[in-house]
């Protein structure tokens, strides 16, 4: 019995240590060794929770998602942000997380970066909604950078009337 709790225990150590060295190699820029160690991370984490709905392995899809980003790997960082919400949905039914609209914007800005206008804005403005239901006063940073993002898309298809808008 012992030893069947220890494993698990070894196995989260190396899990944050993994986690920890792909923030390292991120900050220093180093975006393949970041994903690299982000995915040996999920890999615990798929064994730890092999029905995958947990958050610490979305969380893992999420900085592999932005790595990629930072790396301009626009397609592969919104193929992993979308796994990410996957996850995220089904653990958050009601879309009331940040960590949700965080995922949709970083979506949304990698959209943009690929020239893929509709789709940004599409999901700047699924990250508002969520934005918007937690704070009802409309005081926060980030909502309205994302505003400022669906803006930018909307100028970005020279609908200028549209981009005043936001």
């Amino acid at each position: 019995r012992q030893r069947h709790l220890t494993i698990p225990c070894e196995m989260c150590i190396r899990d944050r240590t993994y986690l920890n060295n792909g923030e390292q190699f991120s900050y220093k820029k180093e975006y393949s060794k970041a994903i690299e160690y982000y995915g040996k991370s999920k890999e615990i984490y798929k064994k730890l929770y092999p029905n995958k709905d947990n958050e610490n392995y979305a969380s893992c899809y999420h900085k592999i998602g932005n790595a990629f980003a930072h790396n301009k790997e626009y397609s592969k960082a919104i193929e992993n942000y979308m796994k990410a919400i996957e996850i995220g949905e089904k653990l958050y039914p009601n879309k009331d997380k940040n960590v949700l609209a965080i995922c949709y914007n970083n979506i949304g800005l990698a959209f943009n970066h690929i020239k893929e206008y509709s789709e940004a804005i599409e999901y700047q403005k699924k990250a508002i909604k969520i934005r918007e239901k937690l704070y009802p006063n409309r005081d926060n940073k980030k909502l309205a950078c994302n505003y400022e993002n669906i803006g930018i898309s909307f100028s970005n298809k020279k609908e200028y009337d549209k981009s005043i808008e936001y």
